[in-house]
């Protein structure tokens, strides 16, 4: 019987050195060499979202938690799930994924143009500031 362990890809958002850039505290073990991270500690108790637990986002989530590293992760044992983060007994992480500043950049103003699209008439201005930011994206 398939899991949604075994459908869903996972991630987690840190800071360039492993450490949280959404709360939380300690340091994950980052990818190196082409392997995965260690596994973190296992939590013992009761696993409770924004509280208690390893925090990992699904594929559609990531536009709401987005930082300066994205990591694929996969989990062991129990899941439990909340709308926006799965929450996890043990997690590692197993790859960086290609983000960085430039690629950032590209996805906000590609997030912008995607709502200027949703107006009738817009801003030039708007617009203008779009094309500069991609300019300075890839300067």
């Amino acid at each position: 019987m398939e899991t949604e362990q075994d459908t869903v890809r996972l991630f987690k958002i840190l800071n360039e050195e492993g450490s949280p850039c959404h709360g939380g505290y300690g340091k994950w073990s980052l990818p190196h060499d082409g392997q995965p991270g260690e596994w973190m500690p296992e939590i013992e108790s009761e696993l409770v979202p924004c509280v208690n637990g390893y925090h990992l986002c699904r594929a559609e989530g990531l536009v709401n938690w987005v930082g300066p590293l994205i990591c694929e992760a996969e989990y062991e044992g129990e899941m439990l799930p909340h709308p926006d983060k799965v929450v996890v007994r043990k997690a590692r992480l197993l790859r960086k994924l290609n983000w960085n500043e430039r690629i950032a950049r590209h996805f906000a103003c590609d997030c912008a143009e995607q709502a200027l699209a949703r107006v009738e008439q817009p801003d030039p201005r708007s617009l203008k500031a779009i094309e500069v930011a991609r300019r300075y994206a890839d300067h």
